[in-house]
């Protein structure tokens, strides 16, 4: 009985090994995403950066517009412009929030990781527990 209490200890501590393996893989993931999240931060930047460049174009089509109805060629440009601005603004905003996506994923991943590896742990914990209680019944 003590063999195969020995047996369970030392499953349970490979258990326990491997799914530590496991937890630091998941935090290498997690800190990768931290930088996927500097990214999107930098991507946010630049999303007030083309937000106020769209601003700036429609206040610069609307002046245009009224200045010289004659100058159509000018508010098509600027048109054009302000649409080139907006579908860069889109992008950024969905990239940014595909980055926030995959971060959240990455923390579910990390703390289901964390919660397998303290069960891997208690578990071994018990089963040591349980076979030195063995132990100390074999010697009494």
């Amino acid at each position: 009985a003590t063999g195969a209490r020995e047996a369970q200890v030392e499953t349970a501590m490979v258990a326990a090994l491997a799914t530590a393996e496991k937890e630091a893989e998941a935090r290498s993931a997690l800190d990768e995403s931290s930088a996927s999240a500097q990214d999107a931060a930098r991507e946010r930047s630049l999303q007030g950066a083309l937000d106020r460049g769209v601003a700036q174009g429609k206040q610069a089509r609307e002046e245009e517009a009224g200045a010289a109805a004659g100058r159509s060629k000018g508010a098509e440009a600027a048109g054009a412009r302000i649409a080139a601005l907006t579908a860069e603004a889109n992008a950024a905003r969905a990239a940014a929030m595909q980055a926030k996506k995959a971060l959240v994923a990455v923390r579910d991943v990390v703390a289901y990781e964390q919660a397998g590896a303290q069960a891997a742990r208690s578990e071994a914990a018990a089963a040591a527990a349980a076979l030195q209680a063995e132990r100390a019944a074999a010697e009494e």
